[in-house]
């Protein structure tokens, strides 16, 4: 690590005049000149925690569909149709990553798909960052603090579950944690340098700036930043006007210029994302269960005491202004998270908390002089290490093997259980006075989110754009192959792999590149969803143009033997719905609602035939000679079939009074898994009711 160079000068005396702060500040700055540069054996040692880095990295390598919204704009930038997700028609904001956007479009230009680039450019910025936070500890080590205690960031960081996983994904997580940690170290590195009479240019008002274009809470981190900065450096009398000046220059430019061009290109000052997910919506208690599970997975409450001594040792080390910044950076960006109900996806925007936390920890272990409270100190580490481990290899261990939505809240597991760590697997945890009753309540909390689609696990996103993605080249297939017009337009609720893969005009029935469906208000009277709120319908839909308007949610093709086939043709022979089937081949029917009208799908798609849903049923029943036979789980699409056919079953008594329907498919729920207790319970009640 490299050594910082910092001028000593003598401590004003009774021979100096009083008011000499310059005098002062250098005697500041002094106290956290680094004595020595690391040695030889720790820079092995931390080269060793960033190989390790790269290794926890590699295991938690994934990328989630939503990153193919993000994906498919640079790709129609990159190919000369501009910032849209559906060329040659709307413009909509429907990312909130400008900057990455125009990063993935220039390697899309250069011949590197999106899909290929994002992930190594994402461990670039991931090491990058680690890097950077440990020359900074370097630099700024306290004068006869032994350069060992850097190791301590370094293991956390190269640990730290939510750190490796948001090192891939796909989204632009690690480029705007790298922007905006790195401007916060350079906010400090600069107020230091003020107060040694030194003068910089501000390149913290350009990291920041950038981050702000990469992620709009980089605007709130950023204010929060120079709001505190500024008040800390007019009270400590080192401000320079003419840096701040140039500063403001570089941020109002590029934020500025920013808003300016979503105005003038978009019609709007906010992401389009922002109407769809937010719009001015408060969901605390949600955020304050979020965050709570963070806290919760990595034992932050076992930080507590050292954060405490970080704050002891800054205010000695008359470098309080570290505190305040982190603090500044972290505290109401948290709020804010807490506000909107915490985010879709397991811990995302938490994550940048992790790199910054870590700068106090680290000084809260350079209060530490003797040998005795060494020792104690590194048990104390090893005890918050091994808590903030646990949980994520827990998690990892015992999550399931295949895609269960909303996993545990929604769907449980194969036994009905939502649990997300399996407590069963684990006796001697979860009988062990004080862990059992903190898994237990982790459990709770990651059960009360995820029903509500809020911090769903990076596994779970991966099964999915398996399915995804499997979609989308179905679709290209029948594209290609002309069994569908080059210009088809389809609905779905998933617009990331499907229409990447695909390449077909897509209609977001949950409005993230919808502009008039992101704002329409939320329904009243049922569970809120993350970022699933909101909702195109079918009127709106012709209006659109839409051809096919997919049955299912997510999927517009379904595989034989596919819940819902059977469930719609039951619909389209009770004469409740009218929706249509294809045979495509390979054993797979498009299903959905042509929207404007059979007519017009035909004759738009002369190489299939469309007919009613219900003739599915006569197409199995030959297949079959009448039998069920329950599809084997690696050939399932979507969540495991026995819990569609339990919710069918439910649904056929609740919703339609069909009784007989619903025996049948509850049967077929306990054919697939005899474990199903909701199947079971269902049918033992309609048998007590028959009686």
């Amino acid at each position: 690590m490299a050594k910082t160079i910092v001028e000593n000068r003598p401590r004003a005396g009774r021979g100096q005049p009083a008011g000499d702060a310059s005098s002062g500040r250098q005697v500041a700055s002094s106290a956290l000149k680094a004595a020595t540069p690391a040695p030889f054996a720790v820079r092995i040692v931390l080269g060793i925690c960033l190989a390790g880095l790269l290794v926890h990295i590699a295991l938690c390598s994934f990328q989630c569909d939503d990153a193919f919204i993000s994906f498919r704009y640079a790709r129609n930038f990159a190919d000369g149709h501009g910032l849209v997700f559906n060329p040659g028609h709307d413009r909509v904001e429907g990312y909130t990553n400008f900057l990455w956007v125009l990063i993935l479009a220039a390697g899309s230009w250069a011949g590197m798909p999106p899909e290929s680039l994002a992930s190594p450019l994402s461990i670039l910025f991931s090491l990058g960052l680690a890097v950077w936070l440990l020359w900074f500890c370097d630099r700024n080590r306290p004068v006869r603090v032994s350069p060992w205690w850097l190791v301590v960031p370094a293991a956390f960081l190269a640990t730290n579950r939510s750190y490796a996983v948001w090192s891939t994904s796909g989204l632009e997580t690690k480029l705007f944690e790298m922007l905006a940690v790195g401007g916060v170290l350079s906010t400090l590195d600069e107020m230091k340098a003020m107060r040694e009479g030194k003068t910089r240019f501000p390149i913290s008002a350009l990291l920041l700036a950038l981050a702000t274009l990469t992620r709009p809470d980089g605007l709130l981190i950023s204010a929060c930043v120079i709001g505190t900065r500024i008040p800390f450096q007019i009270i400590d009398r080192s401000i320079r006007i003419r840096p701040l000046a140039i500063g403001t220059l570089v941020f109002g430019g590029l934020v500025g210029g920013h808003f300016l061009f979503r105005k003038a290109y978009y019609g709007d000052w906010l992401p389009n994302t922002y109407y769809a997910k937010v719009s001015g919506q408060t969901w605390w208690e949600m955020g304050g269960k979020y965050l709570a599970g963070f806290a919760l997975e990595y034992g932050l409450v076992f930080w507590l005491p050292l954060l405490v001594a970080a704050g002891v040792s800054l205010y000695r080390l008359r470098r309080a202004d570290i505190l305040l910044v982190v603090l500044a950076a972290v505290v109401p960006h948290a709020l804010y998270i807490a506000a909107i109900g915490g985010d879709h996806f397991e811990y995302r925007p938490l994550d940048i908390y992790v790199p910054l936390l870590l700068v106090l920890l680290f000084y809260g272990c350079t209060i530490v002089k003797s040998r005795p409270a060494t020792i104690v100190a590194a048990a104390y580490l090893a005890l918050c290490g091994t808590v903030s481990l646990t949980i994520p290899i827990l998690t990892r261990l015992d999550f399931p093997g295949d895609y269960r939505a909303g996993f545990p809240g929604i769907t449980p597991r194969e036994d009905d259980r939502r649990e997300l760590i399996d407590l069963a697997a684990h006796p001697t945890l979860a009988e062990t006075p004080g862990v059992g009753g903190y898994l237990r309540l982790y459990n709770d909390v990651m059960r009360d989110i995820s029903r509500h689609f809020v911090g769903l696990r990076k596994e779970e996103h991966a099964l999915f754009l398996a399915t995804a993605k499997k979609q989308g080249e179905w679709l290209r297939e029948l594209v290609d192959s002309a069994k569908l017009p080059h210009d088809v337009h389809i609905a779905v609720g998933c617009v990331g792999a499907i229409p990447y893969y695909s390449g077909v005009r897509t209609l977001d029935r949950l409005g993230l590149t919808d502009r008039e469906v992101a704002r329409r208000p939320s329904p009243e009277g049922k569970i809120r969803i993350m970022a699933h709120d909101k909702a195109a319908d079918p009127r709106y839909a012709v209006e659109r143009g839409v051809d096919l308007w997919a049955a299912d949610t997510v999927h517009l093709i379904l595989p034989t033997g596919h819940p819902r086939l059977f469930h719609y043709a039951y619909l389209s022979k009770t004469g409740r719905m009218t929706p249509l089937i294809a045979d495509v081949g390979h054993g797979r029917f498009i299903l959905a609602f042509a929207m404007q009208g059979i007519d017009v799908l035909q004759r738009r798609c002369p190489n299939l035939r469309f007919f009613p849903a219900s003739q599915y049923l006569t197409i199995e029943t030959r297949a079959s000679g009448g039998r069920f036979t329950p599809v084997p789980r690696d050939e399932q699409l979507d969540i495991p079939y026995d819990i569609h056919y339990a919710v069918l079953g439910h649904k056929m008594i609740t919703k339609y009074g069909d009784l007989e329907g619903a025996r049948r498919h509850l049967d077929r729920a306990l054919a697939i898994n005899p474990k199903n207790s909701e199947a079971r319970q269902l049918l033992q009640a309609l048998v007590n009711q028959s009686k």
